[in-house]
């Protein structure tokens, strides 16, 4: 890749924000699931970009495809606990649709960075 830092990457800039998106969301979640589904929620957003920087920091485009992987599981979790936040009411039916639309893209850059990756690979 082009990039000198893995900050400069679409896929990461996009799943950042969702991070973001979902630490502010759950601060606003009752205080007895401050170590429950708060907590779960944050691990899933924030393990998509720290698994894009690590693999990028890898340096190996083998390594850097496992980190995607990794990284493909989290936002379909996610998905799972939005709808649970939602039915708990914790969260707006206008967040979860915001989330969901995210996680797609999310998952949409994965794929299409792995296949770009796969390229490079020797057959």
């Amino acid at each position: 890749m082009s990039l000198k830092k893995f900050t400069g990457m679409d896929l990461w800039q996009v799943a950042h924000q969702m991070s973001l998106t979902i630490y502010r969301m759950t601060n606003r979640f009752p205080k007895h699931e401050t170590y429950g589904l708060a907590s779960q929620m944050r691990r899933c957003a924030v393990s998509v970009p720290s698994n894009v920087a690590e693999g990028w920091g890898r340096r190996s485009t083998k390594d850097f495809l496992r980190h995607l992987a990794i990284a493909n599981g989290s936002p379909e979790e996610l998905r799972y606990l939005l709808i649970l936040a939602g039915d708990l009411d914790y969260c707006t039916q206008d967040d979860a649709a915001e989330l969901n639309s995210n996680i797609d893209r999310i998952g949409a850059m994965i794929a299409a960075l792995e296949r770009s990756l796969r390229k490079r690979l020797p057959s």
